[in-house]
Order: C-alpha cells, then structure tokens, then sequence
C-alpha cells in the first residue's frame, strides 16, 4: 500500500494553518530509516526507500492526496506568551492505515515558511538524529510519542553556532499536533474559531465526549487524566523533556518535540539542562507543577466555552479541574513507582518506601536507572554485597548503612505483602528499563555522525534502545556478569552532558 491521506484539519478555518511548499535541496538521502514503523503505517518499505520514496519525503515531489501545511499555533514560551506556528516544517497529511488509524505524516527541516520569524526553517542532522532516537526509544519504553519514520540527509549545509552542519528533514508520525497552544491561539481568534476547533479536537481525540451532557467538561477531564499519567510516566523513567511550554504539550497525551530533552543520570530533582532555561522551570522536579499550569492556560482558553456549556462558576470549576489532575497525577506516579520497586500500589506503606528510597538515592548521588536495575536483578547470597561491589561502582550505585536499613526494611514489607523477592522482580523486569538513551551515548553517535560522517554508531544505539528492558547478552545474568554493558554506564566526568540545546 502507498499514501492513503485525508486533510480534515485542512477543512477548518484557514487563519489556523498556511499552505506551503518545500524548499528545493539538491540531493536528499535517507540516512536512517524506521522499516518497522512502515509496517504499522501498511505503506511500502521498498518503495519508500526508493529514488520515488525519497522525493516524498523530503517532499521534493508530492505524494498523492497530499495538501502540505504549515500549522499555526500560540504557546507560553517560558512563561511568556508567542504566536507561533511552524516555521520549519510542514505537514503532509494525515495517512489513514488499515485499521482506520489515523496518522500525520510531518516533516521538519524542509525551509521557511510564514511562521519562520528570520529563521532559514532548516534542520541539523545532529538534532534530528537526536529526536528519532528518543522519540524512538521511549516509544519502545512503552510510553506515548510521536514516532519517527526517517531522517534524510538534504544535500546541502545550514550554519549554527559558527558552525557548518549537514542539514536534514526528520519525518515523524503522531496522532495529530494539536496543541494546547493551538487551542490557545484560537480562543485568541474568534469564539467561532476555538468553537470549531474544539469540535474538531473532540471529534478526532475523543468522540466519546459528544455523548455527553457536557463534552467541554468530558474533554478536559480526559486531557488532564492523560497529562497526568504521561507526566508520571516521564518521571519513572527519568526523562527531562527540558522545554514544557505548552505549544509543546500535546492534546493527544503524544510526547512532542524532542529539542533540549535528556534522561537523568546521577538522580539530581533540581537538575536542569535545557540551555536557556535560566531559572529551571523545566527542571526534572518542576515537570508536574508546570504541567498544571499548562493545563490552567487551557482550562483559560477553553473558558467562553466552559461558560456557555456549564452553570457553575468558571473559577470554581477550574479549581476542581486542578484539584483532579492533581489526585490524577499523584495516583499514577505512586502506582508506577510502586510497580518499580515490586510493592503493591498505593498501600501507605508502599508510597512510604517509595520516598525514602528517592531521598536516599538523592543523597547518595545514585544513578537513577541503574538503582532500579539492581534492585530488579540482584539474587541474595550470604556475601551479595561484597561480591557485586567493583560492579556496583562501574554502575554508580554504592550502597551504605542508609540503604542496607533501607533495603531490610523493603524486603520484610514485600514479606508481609505476601509477594516473594522472585515474584516482585518479575513484576518490576517490565517496567524498569536496563538501557536508556543515555545523554553522552546520544552526544558520541550525533558527533560521528556529524563530525565524522559516521552513522554506525547511531543504528547500534538505536538497535539496542529497541530492547530496553532485556538484559544484554541474555543468559549472563547479574552476578556472573564480569563488567555492565557498556550502554548501562554512566557517563565519566569528561563524557558528561551539562547542557542540551535547542536545535534551530
């Protein structure tokens, strides 16, 4: 099968996107390619990697049924509120599958457009290797993203930071990019527009709200429940998306827009790595809090609509909307973590256990990932600890008098919870990953592909994130294992990430 599209959000007012064209590049090539994804797409792999294929998607050439867009949207950028819209990158389509799924298809990187604002609305390769693996990996982490289909090389150079880069186009998939700053943006319209585009929303996210008395209230009720998980669920895995405004929170729960994200190594709450956040209001501890404030500038946006919709007080209504996402979030996050650490969920005790462990691991500089690794892992002998000492310290997790009363305790709970050592850490092998996309590995594979024209180091990556809650070289379990796999390691001091950028 090749392209199946329909364009309905083309259909809405056309204040909400521009039509555009590509720029012209003189020798596009596919440089990584997502041969699984087109499987679940039921489009052509052959064809996509074809000279044809390559035109496509880099959308040199149209495919058929295309009406390429450039989208429009607002956003609190850092508290502070932009019109904005994409101004570099365009949308295909939307590609029906054959389950009636629908998918867009969005490429970024493919030149300037009426949102560009000065920019030249190119891509490095470096950044869009970045987003393919991570949007990639926690997709096989198990939680929502948007997808990543391929990024081609473009041929030609762009300049950032003094410096001459290959310039790419990643094209990705989601649900839709409707985001609460698209909702934002039309409530700044017109009252007609935002009640156009919120039907539309609905319809596409959630059909099941039209059944109801109050679809308004129904609609938000489900956004703010699938923040909340979503956001817990970064939180588990250590994940800093690194820039929360809300033109980058999705309506529909994908994680969206991969430029200054990383994954936590050293468990830091306060650790902030996106360069221009200066003030760390998208520091990995400030992730729920400032989800909750998105949510209040879409429960703002949304209001002459509440209004019309709702007898009670908009101000009060917005208050028990918060207070929802509030238990909403914390139900999630003490559920997740609870699975972490084999404990049944959101038992007093279980949450007990949870935080204590946290503040240990907080103080102790632990390694987030690796903490729970062993804990899933390890098998109890009489001399445990000494023998998994030198190992411990490869994956800097060194334990102290804290953490064996810790650890004492943990065990006599999992006891009286009538679950066995066995038993929890089956449990806790499907949720506590072995291997993430570390922020050096991901900084070494982008320099040889960039630097050194290199890009073995990025599909080695990519193959392993692919598996990430399997042990590496099956059958050499914990304690036999002489030394981690290398992509279990922390960084050293000199391989260690202390700022991410934006990509533009």
């Amino acid at each position: 099968m090749t392209w199946n599209f329909q364009n309905t959000y083309c259909k809405l007012s056309p204040i909400l996107f521009r039509q555009v064209m590509a720029k012209t590049f003189p020798h596009p090539q596919i440089c990584l390619f997502n041969e699984g994804l087109t499987h679940q797409l039921n489009l052509d792999s052959h064809l996509l990697q074809s000279q044809q294929g390559i035109l496509w998607l880099s959308a040199q050439q149209l495919p058929p049924g295309a009406q390429p867009i450039a989208l429009a949207y607002g956003g609190h950028q850092f508290g502070v509120f932009n019109i904005l819209g994409d101004g570099r990158a365009l949308l295909l389509g939307e590609h029906i599958d054959h389950r009636g799924n629908r998918w867009d298809i969005h490429l970024k990187g493919t030149g300037p457009t009426p949102f560009s604002r000065g920019g030249d609305g190119l891509a490095a390769l470096g950044p869009m290797l970045r987003e393919f693996l991570v949007s990639e990996a926690l997709h096989y982490l198990k939680l929502p993203t948007t997808r990543s289909l391929a990024v081609l090389t473009t041929g030609e150079e762009v300049y950032r930071h003094n410096e001459r880069l290959p310039g790419a186009i990643l094209v990705r998939t989601a649900q839709s990019h409707i985001r609460i700053g698209t909702l934002q943006l039309a409530a700044l319209i017109s009252h007609d527009v935002l009640k156009e585009l919120t039907n539309y929303t609905i319809t596409r996210h959630y059909p099941w709200c039209l059944q109801e008395n109050n679809p308004i209230y129904c609609f938000l009720s489900q956004v703010i429940d699938r923040l909340a998980h979503l956001v817990a669920q970064w939180m588990s895995i250590g994940f800093i998306h690194g820039v929360l405004n809300t033109d980058n929170m999705s309506i529909s729960e994908e994680t969206i827009d991969f430029g200054p994200c990383a994954f936590l190594d050293e468990y830091i709450p306060s650790l902030v790595l996106c360069s221009r956040d200066r003030e760390g209001r998208y520091r990995y501890e400030n992730q729920p809090n400032v989800t909750e404030w998105n949510l209040l500038c879409l429960i703002q946006a949304l209001s002459p609509l509440i209004a019309a919709q709702n007898t009670n007080n908009v101000t009060d209504l917005t208050q028990e909307m918060l207070m929802h996402y509030r238990k909403r979030y914390q139900h999630y996050f003490n559920e997740i973590f609870c699975k972490k650490i084999g404990l049944k969920p959101n038992y007093p005790e279980s949450v007990e256990m949870i935080h204590l462990l946290l503040k240990w691991m907080e103080g102790a500089k632990a390694d987030f990932t690796n903490t729970f690794f062993w804990l899933t892992y390890h098998k109890e002998s009489k001399n445990f600890w000494e023998k998994e000492n030198s190992y411990l310290k490869a994956l800097k997790v060194n334990f102290d008098e804290d953490f064996f009363h810790w650890y004492h305790k943990w065990r006599s709970l999992l006891e009286k919870q009538g679950t066995t050592l066995l038993d929890s850490q089956s449990q806790m092998r499907e949720i506590n990953p072995v291997i993430i996309p570390r922020n050096h590995l991901i900084e070494k594979a982008i320099h040889m592909a960039q630097k050194n024209h290199s890009i073995e180091e990025v599909k080695a990556l990519w193959v392993a994130l692919q598996n990430p809650y399997s042990v590496p070289n099956e059958g050499a379990r914990f304690l036999k294992m002489v030394t981690p796999h290398p992509y279990q390691l922390p960084p050293q001091e000199h391989e260690r990430v202390c700022q991410t950028f934006f990509g533009t």
